[in-house]
């Protein structure tokens, strides 16, 4: 049964991997820090056949680097796969207050990009940790640039206006 729920309330926190067994258990990749925060996240919603659909998780189970999940009313292998690759969602009502200079990924993504030339760079795609610093992933038609996630370059994000602005070239 769909789900009344605004979708700019949710934030995309994990999505559904492989069956793992028969009896329809699947592995669950979350994109929290640390990955099993998401267990303490609920409910889950679906994004099922161009809806947000609740679903009730029965039993969560933590491995070395992802999760496992039984829901309700899954059962079985083939009905598990159905949800394979499938996002998940939760409330973002449910995050905790952040510092004014910080900012959760799922709010990063899909900013406008402008450098200081005033240049539209595309979008932010996705973020990568990459251990010393975060990327940002910045799409335009057929054209990436991957841009560091430093204080040096990220000049100011305006979340109203779904902006951010940093000081890089076209170039790079």
């Amino acid at each position: 049964m769909p789900f009344a729920t605004p979708a700019d309330d949710l934030a995309i926190v994990g999505r559904f991997g492989a069956v793992h067994g028969v009896k329809g258990w699947l592995k669950v990749y979350s994109f929290t820090e640390p990955f099993d925060n998401l267990a303490d996240y609920g409910p889950w919603f679906a994004f099922i056949k161009k809806q947000w659909q609740p679903l009730v998780v029965e039993e969560i189970r933590v491995t070395d680097d992802h999760l496992l999940v039984l829901l309700k009313d899954i059962n079985d292998r083939e009905t598990a796969r159905s949800l394979t690759n499938i996002e998940i969602g939760v409330s973002r009502q449910q995050f905790p207050e952040l510092a004014a200079d910080e900012y959760y990924w799922a709010d990063l993504e899909g900013l406008r990009v402008i450098n200081q030339a005033g240049e539209e760079l595309g979008q932010v795609y996705m973020l990568l940790e990459t251990g010393s610093n975060d990327v940002f992933i910045v799409r335009k038609d057929q054209q990436e640039h991957a841009i560091p996630y430093l204080d040096s370059v990220v000049k100011a994000i305006d979340l109203k206006k779904r902006c951010m602005y940093i000081d890089w070239d076209t170039d790079f």
